[in-house]
């Protein structure tokens, strides 16, 4: 699994064992608008970054009237659009 360290010792005749999640690189912020792999005909604008969940919060772009519920998906469902496009 990528982003997790595993390191184990002994102690006292004792086999312990512990983990570390580490960061795992972000090319995207909060106001992002992304693409999911799930559905790759509609865009998404981020709302928040959870990093250490590794997933983001995102709702459907462009916004309406009516408000686009938000939704926590993994770092690894979201792709690039570019930019430029959407202007």
């Amino acid at each position: 699994m990528s982003g997790l360290s595993n390191y184990c010792g002994i102690l006292s005749k004792v086999l312990f064992c512990w983990y570390q999640i580490e960061p795992v690189p972000v090319t995207f912020h909060s106001g992002s608008i992304i693409g999911l792999r799930s559905k790759p005909d509609a865009l998404y604008q981020v709302v928040n970054l959870d990093e250490a969940s590794g997933s983001a919060w995102v709702r459907r772009w462009p916004l309406s009237r009516h408000r686009f519920p938000t939704f926590s998906v993994p770092h690894a469902e979201i792709t690039a659009v570019d930019q430029g496009s959407l202007r």
